[in-house]
């Protein structure tokens, strides 16, 4: 049985309790706050919105034969100059800088499978080479190609990682072994 529902008394405002967040939450958002000479509530309101449009579909509340996602309604209100938006600009461009990141990664990859396809035809042909400078100079184009890979495997797999949703095996032993 549920607790009796408390009283709201709307003459004393209740301060977020910060302690119930995340070490790192309450970080961001105390810095939010100092950079941005605000009040705690508004990046705290920002940023539960923010994660909570991000885990929307990745985790539900299952109940008999409900379901229901993951999701947080939240209307952020402030007295003007209370610097609402720069607050929403500063937690959502956070967002749209990993979007633009994750799109450069995926150039990356693309320009990385070309240089991997090029090294297997080296492969290939390194063994029907008809002289020892032919063979050579394929040695040569696949260290210079293989070099490359690797430069953009450090580019690649050496940044955060954030993943939501479903993850095989295989794919976490990859992102393991690239970051190793």
């Amino acid at each position: 049985m549920w607790n009796k529902p408390l009283k709201i008394n709307l003459s004393e405002p209740i301060e977020f309790p910060i302690e119930v967040l995340p070490d790192w939450i309450a970080n961001y958002v105390l810095e939010i706050k100092k950079e941005l000479n605000t009040s705690l509530e508004l990046p705290i309101t920002a940023v539960l919105s923010a994660l909570s449009a991000t885990l929307t579909k990745k985790i539900k509340f299952i109940h008999g034969n409900w379901r229901l996602d993951l999701n947080l309604y939240q209307i952020l209100t402030a007295p003007p100059s209370s610097k609402k938006d720069a607050v929403l600009n500063k937690v959502f461009n956070t967002f749209k800088e990993k979007e633009v990141h994750n799109e450069e990664i995926g150039k990356l990859k693309i320009k990385m499978n070309i240089l991997e396809a090029k090294y297997k035809v080296l492969e290939k042909k390194i063994g029907s080479a008809t002289t020892e400078d032919v063979e050579r100079k394929i040695e040569n184009e696949m260290l210079s190609l293989r070099n490359n890979i690797n430069d953009y495997k450090k580019i690649i797999y050496n940044n955060i990682s954030i993943i939501t949703g479903d993850i095989t095996q295989e794919k976490t032993v990859d992102i393991l072994a690239n970051k190793v």
